[in-house]
């Protein structure tokens, strides 16, 4: 037979054919290559596999070798094989992993893969799963080679044991695609597509610690992630990016002090050494089972470098942050996993900045109705999480990126509280927003903030420089204030003098020490004070505040105590005449704002104490007075000769004028052995009255002649306003106070007597209430401006001791308690007073005592109900 013709015979249906259970159709002639001996059908138990109708054929007969070699099979083709053991496992599928029998094509498979099947394997594209396998969720499912793997995975699927033991005792299962572990890279495609299905934060935990344990951890990974959302967060639907959750330090096995994530990366020295990626570790020394990159040593052919993974995280306080920092914990080895790929322990700024930006809105949404503090706790951690981005401002070079700063400058992120007023009970409200930076108001100028009412920063220093560097204005240069005299225009002595005084002391108003012009200086506006100014008394000043294109109007008694108005030839300052003192304060500010473009605070200061303060003062404080002055050849009056009234007075039988000198040293160390020594003198004082016996009582006609002196010994200031406000009220701490737990609750014990008679007695503002706390000052408080000022420290040594006992008692009867409450209701009247007289003189005293009865009743009602039970 030639060759053809063997070829030809081999593609003819030549051969009778049949199955274990004949039948007319499957009885037929069938080409030697769509037949198999007998054995393979019985042996596979087939009853449909075509085979040779001969089924006593002896297996060692040269029929059967020459049927062989036609092209009868003895082994099924590798894909109808395939078909047969997903045919046998889908007749399982109804039953339990107990009773579930392996295909028996399957263990015919095992058995004659190293001798028929395994060339073919290396170019068959098997598509159909068909390896039985126990899957995530515990049911047993048909797998491709390289979708299933021998060890246990919470992530994807795993070979049964017995398939596992069915191969090995034929050959090693990885000839058939078939790994240990999936490297990371599968394992993240794999969660990727399955995550709706399978991970929440109930297993979440379990499967990052099996990814833990994998291969093949990189850089392009990393940055690959790093982009991504699957990580489960409790309470919300949604997938989080390891940029937006965080892992506290203790729950982790990264080093709580490192400020800095780094990893070192291998990188090869010649591409003979390069591998498909740059292996990662951590510098922490954190291992991972059965990774060889985690040794001591470096090989010689390899170079170390290290690279940060991140900018700087932040160090954050405890304050609960939910819903804007979310942290998690998936156990130890979890952890760990989440940390290697860019999950930080604290945000950077840079992420910080873009959580405000993204979740401030929803944050302060869902407030929690059961709760009525809610809103105040979200509040709070909102501020945190801005002071911590002010810090990171000022101490690092973040937040740099030019597409962050811009949204930073122009979309809402920033916390500032409005004051509005109630048109039913004119009852006032601090309302917050959230806003950006250009629609946030600094406050530098207090008073304007109480009358205009802007959209003010919270309480906190380091917000304000973060604010301004981001948009937010000045109050100061957002309105424009006009100042205006009313009334009559009349010349005065002390008008003269005052002008006297500011001509003859110019040369030394607007330099420093050395003589040199202070910045933004316009020569000509000082060249016409110069020359051309005048002083005027009037009956008032009225100031007008433009602001966001509004414009009110403010009394008197609100305004400025002068007004400076100019043309081109001529400058007026004007002053209102019933003031009995010059604010010097006042008139350094309107100085400032004609000859400067832009005055600061401390040059009004400077200017104010160069005027006020006597020559022989100036030059003890370094001042250069002659040489400042000695170019001026005005014939003027010293200060003290202007200012200081020279009277005679006539000594006769009926009047007898008296003047004591007390010795101020400006200091207590102790106000409760001074208020002893005070009552020991008062008692004294009172005993020694006279009696007046005369029938008659005739006193003639006369004028008393006052003398005005302020004696009172102002000490210098330097003091700081604390983080917290106590019932509203700041509270200002002097420098090198020590700060204790017991000063901050007996500041709120003073804090809730304040506001109780400010709101229940004397119905004025919480805003014009402070508290400072000062080391060894004399004064028990102050009124600087219409701003009220309370030694916290003298409440500390004269009171608190005395009603600790009755902190928590309701009894309104409690003599100590009386004693605080007048105490404070007189000093108050005091302070109120002297916003209508600087001076404590006749018209103050007048004042005192209206101001006194006035409110004496409302006083009264509110010591029957007050109680210091709730001031915590």
């Amino acid at each position: 037979m030639s060759e053809g013709d063997f070829n030809a015979l081999k593609q003819s249906e030549c051969l009778r054919g049949t199955t274990l259970i004949p039948n007319k159709e499957n009885t037929r002639k069938y080409a030697p290559q769509d037949l198999h001996f007998p054995f393979v059908a019985i042996q596979l138990q087939w009853s449909t596999l075509p085979i040779i109708d001969w089924h006593d054929i002896d297996l060692h007969s040269r029929e059967y070798a020459f049927l062989k070699e036609i092209g009868v099979r003895e082994v099924p083709d590798l894909q109808k094989l395939i078909d047969r053991i997903i045919e046998e496992h889908n007749e399982q599928k109804k039953k339990s992993i107990n009773e579930y029998k392996l295909p028996i094509g399957l263990k015919f498979l095992a058995e004659n893969f190293q001798q028929h099947y395994s060339k073919l394997w290396k170019t068959a594209k098997i598509k159909r799963p068909f390896l039985p396998s126990l899957s995530p969720s515990k049911t047993i499912i048909l797998s491709l080679p390289e979708e299933v793997f021998k060890d246990e995975s919470p992530l994807c699927a795993t070979l049964l044991s017995n398939v596992i033991e069915l191969f090995e005792e034929h050959f090693n299962i990885s000839l058939l695609g078939v790994k240990d572990r999936p490297t990371l890279t599968v394992a993240f495609d794999i969660l990727m597509e399955k995550k709706e299905e399978i991970l929440n934060v109930e297993t979440a935990p379990k499967i990052f610690a099996y990814m833990n344990q994998l291969d093949g951890l990189s850089r392009p990974l990393i940055e690959r992630i790093s982009k991504l959302a699957f990580i489960p967060l409790e309470g919300n639907n949604y997938f989080m990016k390891p940029s937006q959750v965080f892992i506290h330090p203790d729950n982790s096995t990264i080093e709580s002090s490192s400020r800095l994530r780094q990893i070192h990366v291998i990188l090869p020295t010649s591409s003979e050494d390069d591998d498909d990626d740059d292996e990662i570790t951590q510098a922490n020394g954190s291992s991972r089972r059965r990774r060889k990159r985690n040794v001591k040593t470096t090989p010689k052919n390899k170079k170390t470098k290290t690279v940060s993974s991140s900018s700087t995280p932040l160090i954050m306080d405890n304050i609960d942050k939910s819903g804007l920092i979310d942290y998690i914990d998936y156990g130890f080895e979890g952890n760990s996993f989440l940390l290697g790929i860019g999950v930080l322990h604290h945000p950077s700024a840079n992420i910080l900045a873009e959580l405000l930006i993204d979740r401030q809105e929803n944050y302060f949404k869902n407030l929690n109705s059961n709760n009525p503090d809610d809103l105040q706790r979200k509040l709070l951690a909102y501020t945190s999480c801005l002071r911590q981005l002010a810090i990171a401002t000022n101490t690092t070079n973040e937040l740099q990126s030019t597409s962050l700063i811009k949204r930073l400058k122009n979309e809402s992120w920033c916390l500032g509280y409005q004051v509005i007023e109630k048109r039913s009970n004119n009852e006032k409200q601090r309302l917050f927003k959230i806003v950006p930076p250009n629609e946030i108001y600094l406050d530098d100028d207090h008073q304007c903030a109480i009358d205009l009412r802007p959209l003010l920063p919270p309480d906190e220093p380091e917000l304000t420089k973060l604010y301004e560097k981001f948009g937010a204005s000045w109050l100061s240069e957002c309105v424009k204030r006009t100042l205006v005299h009313k009334g009559k225009i009349a010349t005065s002595d002390r008008g003269n003098k005052l002008r006297d005084l500011i001509q003859y002391r110019l040369d030394m108003l607007f330099v420093n020490n050395r003589g040199e012009k202070m910045e933004n200086l316009d020569g000509k506006h000082v060249d016409m004070l110069r020359t051309n100014l005048s002083v005027y008394e009037v009956d008032g000043i009225q100031c007008q505040l433009t602001f966001q294109k509004k414009t009110i109007t403010l009394d008197s008694t609100d305004s400025s105590s002068c007004a400076l108005e100019y043309d081109k030839n001529n400058v007026s300052l004007y002053f209102q005449k019933h003031i009995r003192e010059f604010d010097y304060i006042d008139i350094a500010s309107e100085l400032a704002r004609f000859v400067f473009k832009k005055p600061l605070d401390t040059i009004v200061h400077t200017i104010s104490d160069k005027l006020a303060s006597p020559l022989e003062t100036l030059k003890r404080r370094g001042v250069p007075v002659d040489r400042l002055l000695q170019h001026n050849q005005q014939n003027i009056r010293s200060t003290i000769q202007m200012f200081q009234q020279k009277s005679d007075f006539n000594h006769n039988d009926n009047n007898h004028y008296h003047e004591s000198y007390v010795e101020m040293t400006g200091r207590i160390e102790d106000f409760n052995r001074q208020q002893t020594k005070d009552d020991a003198k008062l008692f004294s004082m009172l005993k020694k009255g006279r009696a007046y016996t005369q029938t008659k009582f005739i006193q003639q006609e006369h004028v008393k002649d006052d003398i005005d002196h302020s004696c009172e010994a102002v000490p210098s200031a330097n003091m700081t306003r604390y983080k917290d406000l106590f019932h509203s009220i700041p509270l200002y701490i002097e420098r090198n106070v020590g700060i204790t737990n017991k000063m901050l609750d007996q500041a709120k014990q003073l804090a809730w007597v304040l506001i109780g008679l400010a709101n229940h007695v004397f119905k004025i503002p919480i805003e014009t209430l402070h508290l400072y706390r000062d080391i060894d000052g004399a004064r028990i408080a102050f009124n600087d401006r219409r701003a009220l000022f309370y030694n916290l420290r003298y409440y500390e040594q004269v009171f608190a001791d005395k009603v600790q006992p009755y902190l928590q008692v309701t009894s309104p009867s409690i003599p100590i308690i009386h004693t605080i409450v007048n105490f404070y209701f007189i000093l108050t009247c005091h302070e109120l007073a002297h916003n209508l007289e600087m001076a404590h003189n006749s018209n103050f005293i007048n004042h005192l005592e209206t101001i006194a009865v006035k409110f004496m009743t409302e006083k009264d009602l509110f010591l029957q109900q007050f109680s210091f039970q709730n001031y915590l």
